[in-house]
């Protein structure tokens, strides 16, 4: 449902795009899931 939502904003889609990729292989993209947490506690943080 989100992905649906968010194909009507290309940025939001654009972001949808690369989690669904980076978890498509979790172990090998550990890193940058890892990145992509972080921000997201450092927005909330704010």
């Amino acid at each position: 449902m989100l992905r649906e939502f968010a194909r009507q904003n290309k940025e939001w889609a654009d972001k949808a795009d690369l989690i669904e990729y980076l978890y498509t292989d979790e172990a090998e993209h550990q890193e940058e899931i890892q990145r992509l947490w972080e921000q997201r506690r450092r927005r909330l943080a704010k």
